[in-house]
Order: C-alpha cells, then structure tokens, then sequence
C-alpha cells in the first residue's frame, strides 16, 4: 500500500469525518448521534480510520458484544461498518483495516468477531480475513395471517426482568450459542436508538415481543417468555394488529430451522434468500468447529444491526 496511507485510531473528533464518509461511500446520510450511539452506547468500540495524506477514505469497527457457549460466556465483537471512499476502493483499504482491528481484539482477549455482511464486503470477509458463513439464515414470511385472532398492541417499556424471561425461555431451547440479552442492552438497542422506531410489547411475567415495520414488511425482530399456546397466539394476533395498522403486506422473521414456531406455523411459512450473510470468525481455536455451524445458533433479527 502506498506510504501516503496511515491508519490511526477513531476518536470521537473525528465523527463529522466519519459521518461525511458515510455520505461519500453511500450516497445517503446518516446523523451524528446515530454514530455518538453505535460507537459509544455499547462499550468501548475498535475502531481505526484510514488517511490518504490528510482526507479520510476508510473506518472499520467492532463493537463489544457477550456470547454465551455452553453455559459459559465470551467476549466478542460485533462488526460495525466498514467504509471506503469509491475513489480508494480496490486499493487494500478495508483489508488492512480489519486486519489492525482484528490484531486489537486479540489483546482484549476477544474470542470472536461476528457480522452481517453485505454483498460487497462478503467477499473480503470470507476470501482474505478467515470468516465462516453461516447459511442458510432461515428468512420466513407468513403466507397468511388472516387465520390468526387479531389482538390490540398496547406500547410497552423494556422489562427491568427481561434477564429472566430470556432465561426461562432459553432454558427450553436447545442451541449452545446465543447472544446476550438483558435489560441494559435490550433498552439501548430497541429503546435508545436514533434511528429506527420500535413496537414493543409486553405482557407481566409472561413474554416480550419486539418488532418494527420496514417499508411495507412487519418485522418480528425478537420474542421470548413462558412458552405456550398463549404466547403464540398472542405473538400472532399483535403482529396482525400491527401490520393492520402500519399497512403491511407481509410478517417477516429469522428464527432457527429447529425451533418450536414452525411446529406452530406448520405450513403457513414461505422461506425467502435474504441480501445479508451471517459472518463469524473465531479469534480462539477451541471454539472454531462449534460456532461454524448455524444449527447451533439461536437467532433472531434482534442479533443482525441492520435490523
């Protein structure tokens, strides 16, 4: 790489540079606090930018994120974004932006870096940095929610007891991979975020139920509690209520191919490819066989940042 490119550590000085960035790699916008909260909301990111003489043209960063195995759990990184302006594309931007950053995450004792990549980065992650697939991302649609009894959405708060529920309903699971979920982060990504609106749904003691429209698709971004007919029908005839009421066409979720809902669902589920990969590569050789394969994987939406 040509010497008139440095890559220095991200501060929050340079966040007006990161978001111009954004702009020139994207074509589109994206607010300061919507950087302020990614990079600052979730501990203390990685984070590296790449200078050409005095203009930047590359950031990568991960984000902390606790995974647990077993019964054990991990620190990891969650990838951010990557941005390389189009005039130094194809020059090793991003590649060695990831490489600092990956050494980085070594020295905090990281045991993993996981992400969803996009078409144009899936092949660098997969080809030059280590990562694994893990596919398919089970993409479902509900072919036809008229059957289900609607039930009215009332606006709910983030439980302070959400720890529990995703306990008592991850203790009927049968994954040994999941990402954490507790109040303090469940209120930060659902709650706090800039950006995007989120219909959130709680009944005492029973369940959680996350979700979000996106143009005309209702989203099921995340859902867990006590396990029985009552929360499906419940999950259901909200989701109908709120596809009713924001004019979507279509319910749309990840969940695993093992999990319960399809037995519920039966053969009211349409599988749909997806644009995003689901990306991990183990900074630990002892956890390599176990996290390459998604059918160990609980997952959600509520897991993906573009969600």
């Amino acid at each position: 790489m040509n010497t008139e490119y440095t890559v220095i550590r991200y501060s929050n000085k340079y966040r007006k540079a990161v978001s111009t960035l954004y702009f020139e790699s994207y074509g589109r916008k994206k607010s300061l606090s919507y950087f302020d909260y990614r990079l600052n909301s979730f501990g203390s990111p990685i984070a590296f930018l790449m200078k050409f003489r005095n203009k930047l043209v590359g950031f990568y960063a991960v984000v902390p994120i606790k995974i647990k195995i077993k019964n054990n759990f991990f620190l990891g990184g969650s990838s951010f974004l990557t941005m390389t302006h189009p005039d130094h594309s194809g020059k090793g931007v991003f590649l060695k932006l990831a490489l600092k950053t990956f050494q980085e995450a070594k020295k905090r004792k990281y045991k993993f870096i996981l992400g969803f990549a996009n078409p144009n980065s899936y092949p660098i992650f997969i080809k030059k940095l280590g990562f694994s697939e893990l596919t398919p991302i089970n993409n479902l649609i509900i072919k036809n929610f008229n059957n289900f009894k609607e039930i009215t959405y009332k606006k709910s708060k983030i439980p302070k007891n959400a720890a529990q529920l995703w306990n008592e309903y991850d203790a009927q699971k049968n994954f040994p991979i999941k990402l954490e979920r507790n109040y303090e982060y469940l209120h930060k990504k659902f709650v706090q975020h800039p950006v995007y609106d989120y219909f959130i749904f709680y009944e005492k003691n029973k369940f959680l139920f996350i979700f979000k429209k996106y143009e005309k698709i209702l989203h099921i971004i995340d859902f867990f509690g006590i396990e029985n007919n009552e929360f499906y029908l419940t999950l259901f005839g909200v989701a109908k209520n709120l596809a009713k009421i924001n004019k979507c066409d279509t319910i749309n979720f990840w969940i695993p191919k093992k999990h319960n809902i399809l037995h519920v669902l039966k053969n009211n589920t349409k599988f749909l490819s997806t644009n995003s990969f689901f990306i991990i590569k183990s900074l630990d050789p002892k956890f390599n066989p176990l996290i390459s394969e998604i059918n160990n994987w609980y997952y959600t939406m509520a897991d993906a940042d573009i969600f």
